[in-house]
């Protein structure tokens, strides 16, 4: 037929697969009670929390829902880890390494050796005692070492591979009833 290009199925448009309408993509996310968003990464899930504490506060946040800072192991997952991040907000977010116990020994939250390191060149400087790590503080994917009283937002991680449900009631509680207090005081 003239003007028809090559090579091309009459009926269907370029770039489009058969059998998924156009339109949004699906969210990645999970949006918990408190604010807080979730997402899954192979069998480990991540909570992305916008509040801006620096890193003593952001590892009792993660610790509260059972889980740890961040950590990263791979470049793919580094990538994943900020895409996912600056899909939410974009600036500077904790990751669980750090080398508070000896000087240029990184080790994550989790206690293990930091083996693969994604640092922006020149870093890690330890300018002015600089002992945490954060992504996206370049606008990339790249490290930098920071000032652990420095705030910044927050990624957590959880082993069991799920997000945990914040603000969840105890089983055996009831709602507004402190325990060891009689009803009416």
């Amino acid at each position: 037929r003239p003007g028809r290009k090559p090579g091309r199925k009459p009926g269907r448009r370029p770039g489009r697969r058969p059998g998924r309408r156009p339109g949004r993509p699906k969210n990645p996310f999970r949006k918990l009670r408190n604010g807080d968003r979730c997402a899954r990464y192979g069998r480990r899930g991540f909570m992305f929390s916008t509040r801006n504490l620096n890193q003593y506060q952001a590892k009792r946040y993660c610790r509260r829902y059972g889980m740890i800072l961040a950590t990263v192991y791979s470049r793919r997952h580094n990538r994943w880890l900020k895409r996912m991040a600056f899909k939410i907000r974009k600036g500077k977010w904790w990751i669980g390494a750090n080398d508070k116990r000896r000087e240029s020994l990184f080790r994550w939250d989790n206690g293990a050796r930091v083996k693969r390191a994604f640092w922006k060149r020149g870093e890690p400087n330890n300018w002015r005692n600089e002992d945490c790590v954060h992504i996206g503080f370049f606008g990339n994917d790249l490290w930098n070492d920071i000032a652990c009283g420095s705030r910044s937002r927050i990624i957590c991680e959880s082993r069991i591979g799920r997000c945990p449900l914040p603000n969840r009631r105890r089983p055996g509680r009831k709602p507004g009833r402190r325990p060891g207090r009689k009803p009416g005081r």
